[in-house]
């Protein structure tokens, strides 16, 4: 008896082209006077038949409308937060590939390369075993390197020779540094020499 929120209209109404007479309803109308007493149907059933078939347009048309708004509606409401991935031919990508017999288990396997732009939302990627496969969007990330482990030399190593060290500035003359090169526009000279030793 209650009406769909996509259809907009009940299950029941869509399948029999009729508003269900369910307990309620039927509880309903004998209070209210508009079915005294249950009567059976003396109506012919060619006409029957052609009042069903119009009462099963026009609730599946109103289905129609009020399920192609609701379709916007969640739409709308999906791509408030959803972003679109931008993949270019030649990017390096990880791919969300089921790795056993269960739907539900799946693991991020690459780096896998992008051959081909399909459409809009799918890709040919090239597999690290060499195949090619198709896989939408939403199963792509991109791949990115962890970075190269830095090494590090004692200064006092004498195994590598003479090992050149970039010079490292101290915090005094960083200080001495910013303190030179402080601009304050609406002091004068003498203002800013006085500022500069209460610093």
């Amino acid at each position: 008896e209650i009406p769909h929120s996509t259809t907009g209209v009940s299950p029941f109404q869509l399948l029999f082209g009729r508003q269900p007479q369910g307990p309620l309803s039927i509880l309903k109308s004998t209070w209210t006077g508009k079915h005294n007493n249950l009567q059976l149907c003396t109506t012919p059933v060619s006409k029957y038949l052609e009042e069903l078939k119009s009462k099963l347009e026009r609730a599946t048309e109103q289905a129609k409308l009020v399920s192609a708004v609701q379709q916007e509606k969640m739409a709308y409401y999906h791509n408030l937060r959803s972003s679109d991935r931008v993949f270019k031919v030649g990017d390096q990508v990880i791919v969300l590939i089921p790795d056993s017999t269960s739907k539900l288990f799946a693991r991020w396997q690459g780096p896998a390369t992008i051959v081909q732009k399909r459409n809009h939302h799918s890709f040919l990627v090239k597999m690290p075993d060499n195949s090619t496969k198709h896989i939408h969007q939403n199963k792509l990330r991109h791949y990115i390197a962890s970075s190269n482990a830095v090494n590090v030399i004692f200064e006092e190593e004498k195994e590598f020779g003479h090992v050149e060290t970039p010079p490292t500035a101290t915090e005094e003359s960083k200080f001495y540094e910013v303190l030179n090169n402080l601009k304050v526009d609406n002091l004068n000279i003498y203002q800013l020499k006085t500022l500069k030793t209460l610093i």
